[in-house]
C-alpha cells in the first residue's frame, strides 16, 4: 500500500510540475481558443500562468515563478518577470510584453519602441480571490519635431465560486507624432473589455467583449467590437497525459467600412510527461468556419509543437519552428509556429524560454 501510495504521489508531483509552471512556448502550442481575435496573453480554455495577463485574480493560483522568455519573432524577442507571494498577498512584475500593448483597430506607431512593464496585486479572501493590474508603456523621440506615446491600461478579475469574471479599460493611450503632412498627429487609444469563465468540473465554458478604437485629431475615429464565446475542456487521457480542446465563435466588426471578420475555431492539443524530466506538447488548431466579409480565409489549419524540460525547480520551454509572415498570427504565436519549415538550423527554438518556481 505504501509503494502505491508513493507512486500516486509521485505521479501528481509530475503532472502539478507541468502545469504549475507555464510559457509563451507553452500556450503558442495547446491554443488560446479564440483564433487571435480577442486575447493578447493567456488561453481561455485551459488553467495557464499567462492568464493572469487578461485576468490578475490568477496571480493567487500561480505564484512563487519567475521566467525570461526569449522569440524569433521581431516586436517580441524578450521579455520576462516574476510572481511572488507577499505576506498574505501576492505580488508580479513583468517586463517588454509588448503583444500587451496590441490594439485591434491599429498600434500606436512606435510600438516595438516602447519598453511596457505590467504589474500585478492579488489576494484570497476565504471564498473570493481578487488581484488588480496596471499595464504601462512609453516613448519618446525628439527627432522630426517631437514624438510622444503613452499607455496606461488599468486590469481587474476574481474567482467567486466557479465563477471567473475579468476586465480592463484604458486610462490613457496618447500619441502626439510631429512631422507628418498634416502638421502633427494627436491620437487617442482606447481599449475596454469584460468578460467571464465559468468551471463546470472539466468543462470551461468562456465568454468575452471588447472594443478597441481611435480617434485622430479629436475626430469621430475607427472602432472595431469584438465577442467570444466558447466551450473548453481539459481531461486526463493517461497517467501524466492531458487532453485540452475548445471550440469558440468570434467575431470582429469594424465601423468606417472596415468590415467584419468571423471564425469558429477548433483547438485541440495535447500535453505528455515522457518521463519525470520530459513534457512533449502538440497542437492542432482548425478553423471550420474563417471569413472576412464573404470571403472565406486559405490558411485555416495549424499545427505546433514543443517540449518542456524539466530539472528540479527549473523549466526549458521551446516551441520548434521558423519566422514566417501568416495572416492567421497571435499574440502569443506571432506566425512562428505554423511554419510549414521546421528545421534546427533555422527556428528549432523559436521560442525558448528558461523559468523557475519555488
Amino acid at each position: 500500500m505504501s509503494k502505491r501510495i508513493l507512486a500516486v504521489a509521485l505521479a501528481l508531483g509530475i503532472l502539478a510540475t507541468s502545469n504549475a509552471f507555464a510559457s509563451r512556448s507553452r500556450t503558442s502550442v495547446l491554443g488560446t481558443g479564440d483564433n487571435g481575435m480577442y486575447l493578447t496573453g493567456g488561453s481561455f480554455f485551459y488553467d495557464d500562468a499567462r492568464n493572469i495577463f487578461y485576468n490578475p485574480a490568477y496571480v493567487n493560483d500561480f505564484k512563487n515563478w519567475g521566467i525570461i522568455e526569449k522569440s524569433n519573432f521581431p516586436g517580441t524577442t524578450a521579455e520576462g518577470g516574476f510572481v511572488s507571494s507577499l505576506s498574505s498577498f501576492n505580488l508580479g512584475v513583468y517586463l517588454n510584453r509588448v503583444s500587451g500593448e496590441n490594439n485591434l483597430v491599429g498600434n500606436m506607431a512606435s510600438l516595438n519602441n516602447q519598453r511596457p512593464i505590467e504589474l500585478f496585486f492579488g489576494g484570497d479572501m476565504n471564498n473570493v480571490k481578487w488581484g488588480i493590474g496596471v499595464d504601462y508603456s512609453m516613448f519618446h523621440s525628439a527627432a522630426g519635431g517631437g514624438t510622444t506615446d503613452t499607455n496606461l491600461v488599468l486590469h481587474a478579475g476574481a474567482e467567486v465560486a466557479d465563477f471567473e469574471p475579468f476586465g480592463w479599460a484604458t486610462v490613457i493611450g496618447n500619441e502626439k507624432t510631429a512631422g507628418t503632412p498634416a502638421g502633427t498627429s494627436d491620437n487617442k487609444y482606447k481599449t475596454y473589455g469584460v468578460g467571464l469563465r465559468y468551471k463546470m468540473g472539466e468543462w470551461l465554458p468562456y465568454a468575452g467583449w471588447r472594443e478597441d478604437k481611435v480617434a485622430p485629431n479629436g475626430g469621430d475615429g475607427t472602432k472595431v467590437d469584438a465577442f467570444i464565446v466558447g466551450l473548453g475542456r481539459t481531461t486526463k487521457i493517461g497517467e501524466g497525459a492531458r487532453m485540452n480542446y475548445a471550440i469558440a465563435f468570434a467575431r470582429q466588426a469594424a465601423n468606417n467600412g472596415g468590415g467584419t471578420h468571423s471564425a469558429v475555431p477548433l483547438d485541440i492539443s495535447v500535453e505528455a510527461d515522457a518521463n519525470s524530466w520530459l513534457t512533449a506538447r502538440a497542437g492542432l488548431s482548425h478553423n471550420l468556419y474563417d471569413r472576412t466579409g464573404d470571403t472565406s480565409l486559405a490558411e485555416n489549419t495549424t499545427g505546433r509543437v514543443g517540449l518542456g524540460i524539466h530539472a528540479g525547480k527549473g523549466d526549458i520551454d521551446f516551441t520548434v519552428g521558423k519566422q514566417a509572415l501568416a495572416s492567421s498570427q497571435t499574440a502569443e504565436t506571432g506566425g512562428i509556429a505554423d511554419a510549414q519549415i521546421n528545421d534546427i538550423s533555422n527556428g528549432f527554438f523559436s521560442q525558448l524560454s528558461v523559468g523557475y518556481h519555488w
